[in-house]
């Protein structure tokens, strides 16, 4: 027995730790303890087999893997709480756990999945992942041809961007109940990264929702939706096109999201894509089942490399006078659009695509990517060098820039990359050529135009145009009065003896005539429209160079909540439109919620500061919205005209001296916004609270004026709006970017007159 005993106490001692074995011989366990059994016997014998055990291989197998998941675990509560914190600098405002998806290829390729604080997306995104894995069939990868839609997007349009899908409501993508041949994912493309924006976050996040919203019947039409980008740094993401003649990099972001979107297609991380449509967010489909004809056209079009359409000038019969009056955007001189139907398999496009890349940091740079590959296939087929602006041409030091000469690889690129049936043929002794680039009716491209439903006619998809609502519509629930600054009876009796047979959204007409003028003629005979005159008051017409129809911006009692002025040197168009901004009806259902959602207009009352504070009045319709157009203040289209440079300067001047007087009027040095007085809509309380504080600056009569202009100007007017914070209640749209027609044109054709009234005299 003591044998025993004395082997089972040698077993002990060597696997006893040492802090155990320095304990008091009483703190030991007692074989005898508690009755004097043998429970410590048995812990010992116990302890004995269970070391045995230990040394088997299965053991140590198990053991194995329980420490594997106990680092596994680790690593995890580390990710964990470092995640917290990567949260918690996005603005997530709880931690949760990112699903796996998103750090595995291809979504790992963009920040987006990595970055968004939208769990409820996440999840839903993971839970579609892991039914795509237990569906997916190796074999069953080509039984659909696939084909994909970009929308790519930019810092300053991303918030925008979920708002473009309102029309598809009424022009659906598809058939849903029609057998697809092809599956279509749609890719929404950030051209910087979505992790260093909120704002492209969030709009990404609406969109997806939108897409898996089933409920709403044209998200049927895709099979999938990513959010992908291109990575390209803040500071490189440029598009200047009032630069495009100066800096060779003027385009540089639409250049090279171009070139990072054809890649990550192509590469198949994402899907096997045949073609992809490249569809802006200005590209506005104009009839049902758009997609459904897209793909048709890929059909009976293929051969091709590209499949799309030049610019054109819009030929609706409305613009035709837009030489008279507005100016053409400077946008104009592109003469191709990127809103193409791109072939990813044709070995000439991804030819010319690799030229692209090696040309981004040459001049051929400054040349737009859609022009820059139709003149890639001319000069491949005929030889023809293009041109590029002298100034880009030259280097820091002034020195001509030489460029290599790509002609005879070109040459050569054309005619091994091209198919059978496109390029140079041969048909007996004739030799012809079938361009690899086709064109199809369905992609229509106009000069970028802000335009009403009504002129969308021809095409499925319109590309470069502003859709907009027409006040001429609503006439009747919207009241606008027209302003007359009446110089001329005569004139005046021909503008309201035309009213009546042309198109126009005016209830109300309301005459403004001098106070001298003894008689008065009954304007309303010749009219069906309201008519009523109104003498200005005594004392306006004391400086003979007072220009009577800036006065009467101020003067005219209007009871409309609306209004526009006209001076006699101008006329009403055939189709004088004035368009509006609506947001979508938000009836239970809608799903706009970047619209149904946004928060109400902030008004100057929000600005606590002392002395009279500029609100929106109560009654102001958040849900109608004048569109007006302004030219920038830039040296082509202001700043080299002396005339245009005074507006200017009394803006500015005017904004600093009413802050003087009241601080809740923001002094503005930077006003960069000319509005003529003849594209002006003004709103009546508005109009009310401008002039009040521009007579506190210029005097009742305006008899503080030292110089022209002599009298409020519409410049004055938004550039107070904009000092106040009641700008919410209109858009304001560059007119050197989009085409937008004045409801007035000029009564004479005479250049020098035009010239004249739109201040561009250089001479003073």
């Amino acid at each position: 027995g003591n044998k025993g005993g004395i082997g089972q106490t040698w077993r002990l001692t060597m696997v006893t730790s040492p802090l155990e074995l320095e304990q008091p011989l009483l703190d030991r366990p007692s074989r005898s303890s508690q009755g004097g059994g043998n429970k410590g016997g048995r812990f010992i014998k116990l302890y004995a087999r269970f070391r045995t055990l230990l040394k088997t291989p299965l053991a140590r197998v198990a053991l194995l893997i329980f420490g594997i998941l106990l680092v596994s675990r680790s690593v995890r509560d580390l990710d964990d709480f470092e995640m917290s914190y990567e949260e918690e600098e996005r603005g997530c405002k709880k931690r949760f756990r990112r699903p796996t998806f998103a750090y595995e290829h291809p979504f790992v390729t963009s920040s987006y999945y990595t970055s968004s604080c939208n769990e409820t997306i996440l999840s839903m995104l993971e839970k579609k992942e892991e039914e795509k894995k237990k569906q997916y069939q190796p074999d069953a990868g080509r039984a659909r041809k696939q084909m994909a839609v970009v929308r790519p997007i930019c810092e300053f349009d991303a918030e925008a961007m979920p708002s473009t899908f309102r029309v598809w409501d009424h022009f659906p993508p598809c058939d849903v109940d029609r057998d697809r041949d092809t599956s279509v994912d749609f890719f929404v493309c950030y051209s910087q990264t979505y992790s260093d924006n909120t704002v492209a976050i969030r709009a990404a996040d609406e969109m997806i929702t939108m897409f898996h919203d089933k409920t709403i019947p044209w998200t049927k039409c895709f099979d999938n939706f990513y959010a992908i980008e291109t990575d390209i740094a803040q500071e490189l993401d440029l598009y200047i096109p009032s630069a495009r003649e100066e800096l060779y990099s003027w385009v540089n972001g639409p250049n090279r999201q171009f070139e990072g979107t054809y890649r990550a297609l192509q590469y198949n991380e994402w899907g096997e894509y045949e073609t992809y449509y490249m569809m802006e967010g200005d590209a506005i489909p104009v009839k049902s089942f758009w997609l459904d004809t897209l793909r048709e056209e890929i059909r009976d079009k293929t051969p091709f490399a590209i499949l799309g359409a030049n610019f054109e000038l819009n030929s609706n019969k409305n613009l035709e006078n837009h030489r008279t009056f507005d100016p053409l955007p400077r946008i104009n001189a592109n003469r191709t659009t990127g809103n193409y139907i791109y072939n990813l398999s044709h070995p000439l496009l991804d030819a010319f695509v690799s030229q692209l890349e090696v040309e981004a940091p040459s001049p051929y740079n400054s040349i737009p990517f859609d022009e820059r590959l139709v003149q890639l296939l001319e000069e491949g087929k005929t030889g023809a060098v293009p041109e590029i602006a002298p100034k880009i041409m030259l280097d820091e030091e002034g020195t001509r820039i030489e460029i290599a000469n790509n002609t005879a690889a070109l040459k050569k690129w054309v005619e091994e990359y091209t198919g059978p049936n496109e390029g140079w043929c041969q048909s007996n002794d004739t030799r012809y050529w079938i361009s690899p680039y086709k064109e199809t009716p369905e992609l229509i491209s106009v000069i970028p135009s802000s335009v009403v439903q009504e002129d969308l006619r021809d095409g499925s998809v319109i590309h470069a145009v502003k859709v907009y609502e027409s006040w001429i519509k609503k006439r009747k629930e919207r009241p606008l009065t027209l302003v007359i600054s009446s110089r001329n009876a005569s004139r005046t009796e021909e503008i309201l003896a035309s009213l009546d047979r042309k198109q126009h959204p005016f209830s109300k007409v309301k005459v403004m005539v001098d106070h001298s003028s003894t008689t008065v003629p009954n304007f309303s005979r010749h009219t069906g429209i309201p008519t009523r005159f109104q003498r200005r008051k005594e004392g306006w017409e004391y400086e003979e160079n007072f220009d009577r129809g800036l006065m009467d911006i101020c003067e005219a009692d209007v009871s409309t909540e609306w209004f526009v002025v006209m001076d006699t040197d101008l006329d009403i168009r055939d189709v004088s439109e004035i368009y509006v901004a609506t947001p979508p009806k938000c009836e239970p259902g809608a799903y706009h919620t970047y619209y149904c959602q946004r928060s109400s207009i902030r008004t100057a009352n929000d600005l606590r500061a002392p002395g009279k504070r500029f609100r929106a009045p109560a009654d102001v319709s958040k849900d109608w919205r004048p569109v007006v157009p302004f030219r920038p203040a830039t040296y082509e289209h202001i700043l080299q005209f002396p005339h245009q440079k005074k507006v200017l300067s009394r803006a500015r001047s005017f904004l600093r001296l009413a802050n003087k007087i009241n601080e809740t009027i923001a002094s503005n040095e930077n006003v960069k916004r000319v509005v003529y007085e003849w594209d002006a809509v003004y709103h009546s309380i508005y109009r009310d609270q401008f002039c009040y504080a521009w007579r506190q600056v210029y005097g009742e009569c305006g008899e503080h004026l030292e110089a022209e202009p002599w009298g409020p100007t519409a410049t004055d007017y938004y550039s107070f709006l904009g000092s106040t914070s009641l700008y919410g209640s209109y858009i304001l749209r560059d007119s050197a970017l989009y085409l937008h027609k004045s409801p007035f044109e000029l009564s004479t054709q005479d250049e020098e007159v035009r010239k004249l009234k739109l201040r561009e005299s250089k001479i003073l």
